[in-house]
């Protein structure tokens, strides 16, 4: 009785093209010594290529042994053998060629049932676990088999699979909170009064427990990866709550760091304050820290040259080198920071950079410094209640600091050309001084707060959207330079109905 399998991806065999069916090198010798299993439950792959429609052929009768297709493999499984002999059948795999059919045969066999047998080498390398434990199964064949283990960490736990002479023992590690590795023994006895034993061993926590800290100085030509691994942090040995690392490294270094986020999420701090990175680091969608789930605290390194994502949520202070010069759009938007320096290298920041950082209380910029451009939305929804804006920004974009609802006091730069569209809507201003510089106030530009007081610094009116002007004018008291009374009630300004003062 045959059970056939049938593939029914066809590739045309063109006239012009031998057909063929390739098997690779590691799997060719399964054509001539067939697939041998030992009494266990199993399984094997053959990984092949052909260009012509196939079957794979089963005897039916052979329940113990399945054969399954892929796209350009052949699985093969076998189920455990309960009975004293061996046993054997062949899988065809029929390839039919425009010259006719053609069989490749593989002989399976499998060892018949030992008196006593177990799964893998464990009686020689034994059993090994991570200092944050983990899970062990052992399958073991055997009759009136008693197992006893000697250990305080670790547990036991036994459950017959297909007949009462086959086991699945599994063995559980806790996290281990010593610095020293620790050992245990489990003790198989089977009939009539033999016993094996297998060791069990378990690695050791490695941490600064004063501080829980790890310090990493590189030195020149050493990757960071080796350092990880002989620390013990990227194994997972090391649970630390600060990492710090100094020296010069890569950006691949650096993508080494950001894989550790998945796995490390009690790491609160990273400092690389005192790390330089050569060939100089762009964060961006391929360099940031999504997976950073808890990181508290971000120091970056040195030749960072753009932040365009940081994508931390969780992320409450952060230390931005005196390299860099843009901050890209929502780049650190909604996180948890509260307050910001901005050094004065930074030229741009750009649309939405902290957008939503619900808890920015406080944003400083380093003297001396270079930002000419703020863009839309960059700070909205900040907490902050004063600002002062560089003399080196010309352009601030529409809503930068809408729905700050703190905003009391703002210090605009005598260079600004303008007002954009809802600037400071929804703030907390109720007085504001527009330098002589700007030369266009748009509509909205104040909505949605009781602004009562607006210095003007210019002499010649600032041109404004007369016919969205909200709040209304005539609840506003202007200043203006000395001698301009009556120029600005002759303006817009005066036309909308504000009172005109001269200071």
């Amino acid at each position: 009785m045959w059970l056939l399998l049938s593939c029914y991806v066809f590739v045309s065999c063109g006239e012009d093209d031998d057909s063929f069916v390739w098997i690779s090198n590691e799997d060719m010798h399964y054509l001539t010594d067939g697939m041998h299993f030992s009494d266990f439950t199993s399984e094997r792959s053959l990984d092949f290529t052909t260009n012509c429609y196939f079957e794979i052929i089963v005897l039916e009768d052979a329940k113990w042994c399945t054969a399954e297709y892929g796209y350009s493999s052949i699985h093969v499984s076998v189920t455990t053998n309960t009975t004293r002999k061996a046993r054997s059948t062949v899988i065809t795999i029929r390839i039919y060629e425009e010259k006719g059919e053609k069989d490749l045969e593989i002989k399976v066999s499998q060892e018949a049932t030992s008196q006593f047998s177990i799964s893998g080498d464990y009686f020689n390398k034994g059993v090994s676990f991570p200092g944050e434990g983990g899970e062990e199964t052992i399958y073991v064949y055997g009759k009136d088999l008693k197992f006893s283990l000697d250990s305080e960490w670790c547990t036991l736990s036994c459950d017959t699979l297909e007949t009462d002479r086959y086991f699945a023992v599994t063995i559980s590690a806790t996290k281990n909170p010593n610095v020293n590795e620790r050992d245990a023994i489990l003790t198989v006895a089977w009939y009539p009064d033999k016993t094996n034993i297998i060791k069990i061993k378990q690695d050791g926590k490695y941490y600064n427990k004063e501080s829980e800290t790890l310090e990493i100085n590189i030195e020149e030509g050493t990757p960071l990866k080796d350092y990880l691994i002989s620390s013990g942090f990227s194994t997972g040995a090391i649970s630390v709550k600060t990492l710090r690392i100094s020296g010069n490294l890569s950006v691949l270094d650096f993508d080494e760091i950001i894989k550790q986020g998945e796995q490390h999420s009690e790491l609160l701090e990273l400092d690389l304050s005192n790390a330089y990175i050569i060939e100089g680091l762009n964060l961006n969608e391929e360099h940031n820290f999504i997976n950073w789930k808890n990181l508290t605290i971000l120091n970056l390194p040195q030749n960072t040259l753009t932040i365009d994502k940081v994508s931390c949520k969780t992320l409450q202070q952060v230390s931005i080198p005196s390299t860099v010069t843009e901050i890209g759009a929502t780049a650190f938007g909604g996180c948890a920071l509260s307050e910001i320096m901005i050094p004065s290298s930074v030229k741009r920041i750009d649309n939405g950079a902290f957008f939503g950082c619900h808890n920015l209380k406080e944003v400083t910029f380093e003297a001396d410094d270079e930002l000419e451009y703020i863009g839309s939305q960059a700070f909205q929804s900040c907490s902050f209640e004063s600002i002062i804006i560089p003399n080196s920004v010309t352009v601030i974009g529409s809503r930068a600091f809408s729905k700050c609802a703190n905003l009391s006091h703002i210090t605009l730069p005598n260079k600004l050309q303008s007002l954009f569209v809802s600037t400071f809507e929804q703030t907390n201003l109720s007085e504001i001084t527009i330098p002589a510089s700007v030369s266009l106030v748009n509509s909205y530009a104040f909505s949605g707060m009781s602004l009562q007081i607006i210095h003007l610094q210019s002499h010649i009116p600032p041109t404004i959207a007369p016919n969205h002007w909200t709040p209304p004018m005539y609840y506003i008291t202007i200043y203006v330079p000395m001698g301009c009374e009556e120029t600005y009630r002759n303006s817009t300004w005066g036309v909308l109905g504000a009172t005109i003062i001269g200071e």
